[in-house]
């Protein structure tokens, strides 16, 4: 569980690229952890300065706090909805949205409206409009 002030989180099962064995292993290791637990990681009482939180981690595994976080899937960016929503956001929670599609990873973001922030009433609206929007998976 993370928990108290944080300032940015990226944490990766993918280690530094080696050896197709090492990575087939760290895949398999993975895949048993999860299958073996109910939840892996719980960033719900976290207080981020960051908007955004990078897991490598199945989002069905995290557990979120559904005031200010949110997970938006690529796959709910592949039609065109997302520009007109994005253009209604606060710039800093639109940017990871335009780097999925750009770059077709990661599958899954998680977007937070960051309470420490002097504009978080702004980032809480852009939340909103990706849950209203389909866009953003509800928690």
């Amino acid at each position: 569980m993370l928990k108290g002030t944080i300032r940015r989180v990226n944490i990766s099962a993918k280690p530094i690229p080696r050896a197709k064995e090492f990575d087939a292993n760290i895949t398999r290791l993975n895949q048993e952890f999860h299958a073996a637990v109910d939840w892996a990681i719980d960033i719900s009482k976290a207080e981020f300065f960051d908007s955004r939180v990078q897991l490598d981690v199945p989002e069905e595994f995290i557990r979120l706090d559904p005031a200010t976080q949110v997970i938006v899937r690529r796959e709910n960016l592949l039609d065109d909805r997302w520009r007109s929503v994005a253009s209604e956001m606060h710039p800093v929670l639109a940017s990871p949205l335009r780097s999925i599609v750009q770059y077709r990873e990661p599958a899954y973001e998680i977007v937070i409206a960051a309470r420490g922030e002097k504009d978080f009433p702004e980032q809480m609206k852009s939340r909103e409009l990706l849950r209203e929007s389909g866009i953003a998976q509800p928690t």
